[in-house]
């Protein structure tokens, strides 16, 4: 897209600034101590324990330290490259930051790519990745509503050291959930975000390939039109020779039936399709790219299966899309039966799960909860929809399916694990 790449290139040096401090501020090595920011001890016990094993034990078949004797069911790659790194040289912390702080990066440089591709805009690709920032929870309304002045509000901001709660009573409302601690507890889910977003990247730009094709064919069609009718055309509209001439003078015109213009476009305007075989290498390459997420984060793995299952209905490229899909669950597959089967395997419950965390979870309920959650950002939404394409709200559609996930289904014992198909 039109626009200048310093810009971006300016955007990006200050994500590495900022993400480089969120991450050495809340995890850090001092004395031959770490020292783990309070919002996040409780992830980083387990989690700093599995990528030790690496470094310096033998974890394979792997288990969680903290659960030893049973095969683990918690997506461990991430902190397995993490133990490789400490395991070269570097000590635990600089190896789980340099890891956590490339990925959120390169996640947030994918993001403005999406944007760019999706909307042919620069501006939209930085503002999507500059929103990750604001997350959009209303949180902060009652928390100000509080503050008797200007200045109280000023003190109880400098002085606040706890994320800020939600209306709601529910279970997770309180630490932070809706906020960035989400990708400081978990470091490894940005980098499975970051890999479903380089498939979306390229199926979007083979959407808009498809859509620029069609534009083109009626264009040609519509050339084809003007020379049938012996006239000259102007944008694919046909216009007599001489409209000034008297009527008495004027050449006949042959009036063509659409059907016949329609299927007999000028020689060599037709754009032909490209064969099935020579387009599917990328999509193969695609299927092996999601196929290697469970490991990673099982739950954005779920999450590439709903989108792409909307997009398979909503678009062209079916059989491209089918050929991804059996290519990712074609590797997929050990992984799961890996990370699913074993001994002491806790009962899971139903499949089927409605309302989330919401103990009554009502039409009116839920669209309040949505509502305070993503705030501002439903307006942004709204604004966009109205001006958007064709392509991009049905892209919208298949990534609001991940909504529905998280309030339909629940895949683990803890239903709040579905915080990830939301954010």
């Amino acid at each position: 897209p039109r626009g200048s790449s310093t810009a971006d290139w300016l955007l990006i040096a200050g994500y590495v600034v900022l993400v480089s401090w969120m991450m050495i501020a809340s995890f850090i090595t001092k004395a031959g101590k770490l020292q783990i920011a309070n919002p996040e001890y409780s992830d980083f016990g387990p989690n700093t324990a599995l990528m030790q094993s690496f470094a310096v034990g033998h974890n394979f078949p792997t288990e969680y330290p903290h659960f030893s004797g049973d095969r683990i069911r918690y997506h461990f790659l991430f902190y397995f490259q993490a133990g490789n790194l400490e395991f070269l040289g570097l000590n635990p912390a600089w190896s789980l930051n340099l890891l956590s702080i490339t990925t959120l990066v390169a996640m947030l440089v994918i993001v403005m790519t999406l944007g760019e591709v999706l909307f042919n805009s620069r501006e939209v690709g930085r503002m999507g990745s500059l929103l990750f920032f604001f997350f959009g929870s209303l949180s902060y309304v009652p928390f100000l509503r509080k503050q008797v002045s200007v200045q109280a509000a000023i003190q109880a901001i400098t002085h606040q050291r706890d994320y800020l709660p939600t209306i709601f009573p529910y279970r997770g409302d309180a630490w932070g959930t809706w906020s960035q601690v989400t990708y400081l507890n978990q470091r490894h889910f940005a980098s499975a975000i970051g890999i479903l977003l380089v498939v979306f990247v390229f199926i979007a730009m083979r959407y808009r390939a498809v859509v620029a094709k069609r534009a083109e064919s009626r264009a040609s069609a519509g050339t084809a039109i003007g020379q049938l009718n012996g006239s000259p055309d102007i944008g694919g509209i046909s216009v007599p020779d001489n409209p000034l001439a008297p009527a008495d003078v004027r050449e006949p015109q042959v009036e063509i039936p659409t059907v016949a213009v329609a299927t007999e476009p000028r020689p060599g305007t037709a754009i032909a399709a490209e064969p099935f075989l020579a387009t599917i290498r990328p999509f193969i390459f695609s299927g092996v790219l999601l196929g290697l997420l469970p490991m990673l984060n099982s739950a954005v793995f779920l999450a590439a299966a709903a989108v792409l299952g909307v997009l398979f209905l909503l678009f062209s490229l079916r059989g491209q899309m089918l050929v991804l899909a059996i290519t990712a669950g074609v590797v997929a597959l050990p992984q799961m039966l890996y990370l699913s089967t074993g001994s002491g395997r806790a009962q899971m419950p139903k499949l089927l799960h409605w309302g989330y965390t919401i103990d009554h979870p009502t039409v009116m309920n839920v669209a309040k909860y949505l509502g305070f959650t993503f705030g501002f950002k439903w307006l942004l939404i709204a604004l966009a929809l109205v001006f958007a394409t064709s392509l991009q709200r049905r892209f919208f559609l298949a990534l609001l399916s991940l909504l529905a996930v998280a309030f339909s289904f629940q895949f683990t014992i803890e239903v709040l694990a579905n915080q990830k198909f939301i954010h």
